[in-house]
């Protein structure tokens, strides 16, 4: 067996140095090239990308359906639902006094979701909404109210005339546009 570190007459060599590696630009080369050919690679994914990233198109926004529109179909709606039938008594109240919420502020802009019944109507009686609609208002939301937070069960046949109460203030505040005819001659003038 030979040993690794014995020479020819069998004395111990010499620790060598190490080798150096031979350090040129061909040695650089493959490195710069792989690093410059990486770098084109991103750029071009880079542009790829952006290219296909189209800027969103901005869809005409259809106006706002007029307050008085949405309230009256709402209240359709719930006097179809047949919630008093069911007995959801709560439930129809509930809906009730926010369809007239929601309703007054479209109409008058009061944040009348998050205003007691009092704030309500002195907010509309601000707004210079006729007695007789602050008077609706308060009817609808006073018994509302009742069956709401006092816990107040009232006979489903007497909770059906709500409705039609709530359709009245609608239709008193609904805004009068002038006729086809006013509206061409005004802008005449």
């Amino acid at each position: 067996m030979l040993s690794v570190g014995r020479d020819d007459e069998g004395a111990l060599r010499d620790i060598k140095a190490p080798l150096e590696i031979p350090f040129g630009i061909f040695t650089l080369l493959p490195w710069l090239l792989g690093l410059l050919a990486l770098a084109a690679a991103g750029y071009w994914l880079y542009r790829r990308y952006r290219r296909r990233a189209r800027p969103e198109v901005i869809a005409p926004v259809a106006p706002p359906r007029p307050a008085h529109e949405v309230a009256l179909e709402s209240l359709a709606a719930l006097e179809a639902s047949g919630l008093l039938e069911l007995g959801e008594i709560k439930t129809y109240h509930i809906r009730v006094s926010d369809i007239v919420r929601v309703y007054a502020e479209d109409r008058f802009g009061i944040d009348a979701m998050e205003m007691t019944t009092g704030e309500v109507l002195g907010c509309l009686r601000e707004h210079g909404v006729g007695s007789a609609v602050v008077a609706d208002v308060r009817q609808v939301l006073d018994r509302c109210d009742l069956v709401k937070f006092a816990k107040f069960r009232p006979v489903a046949a007497s909770c059906h005339d709500l409705i039609p109460v709530s359709r009245h203030l609608v239709e008193l505040t609904t805004p009068t546009e002038p006729a086809p005819a006013e509206a061409s001659e005004a802008h005449a003038a």
